[in-house]
């Protein structure tokens, strides 16, 4: 893998992971992080020159995980409300937080490559986000594909629809739209 995917998939994981838990509790339930770390790892192989399928696939491994890493961050924002209501009486150090995280997190990139495999591939169970997202890689990363005009088609109705205030949802179109 180059070191660009790397970058790509990097920079994929560091947005996922910083606006998934204002996200989260903005809307009370977490987006499609499969999707949402494939359209990204999409624009951010497209800036950083990371081209291919394996450079989207880890993109889209390297979001999720850092996706499942910012829910748990959610869930710790759940036990500091409880310790402040006197529901609770626990208050991890930043030692231990950092330790969860990073052993949660680092245990979820090793195993999403291939338990992914295992599971869709191997097995061919169904899994919705997952084959969504394996849609969305193919479609991105065919030559001239019409998926890469979805995806800035998402990005500019989403831009728009956020500057005029309306509820349409310019990754909801962009998916359709694929």
């Amino acid at each position: 893998m180059s070191g660009r995917a790397l970058a790509a998939a990097a920079v994929v994981a560091a947005i996922v992971g910083a606006l998934l838990p204002y996200v989260t509790l903005a809307l009370g339930f977490g987006p499609n992080v499969s999707l949402l770390a494939t359209f990204l790892g999409a624009g951010a192989g497209a800036v950083l020159g990371a081209r291919g399928p394996g450079a989207l696939v880890a993109a889209q491994a390297a979001g999720v995980a850092a996706g499942q890493t910012a829910f748990m961050c959610t869930a710790l924002a759940a036990i500091d409300l409880l310790r402040a209501r006197g529901v609770l009486d626990l208050a991890p150090s930043g030692l231990a937080i950092f330790a969860w995280l990073a052993v949660a997190g680092g245990l979820g990139v090793l195993a999403a490559i291939p338990l992914r495999h295992h599971y869709i591939d191997d097995e061919r169970l169904a899994f919705a986000a997952g084959a969504a997202a394996g849609e969305a890689i193919l479609a991105l990363d065919r030559p001239r594909a019409s998926g890469r005009g979805a995806f800035a088609a998402a990005i500019a109705l989403g831009g728009v629809a956020r500057l005029v205030g309306s509820p349409v949802s310019g990754l909801g179109v962009g998916t359709g739209m694929l």
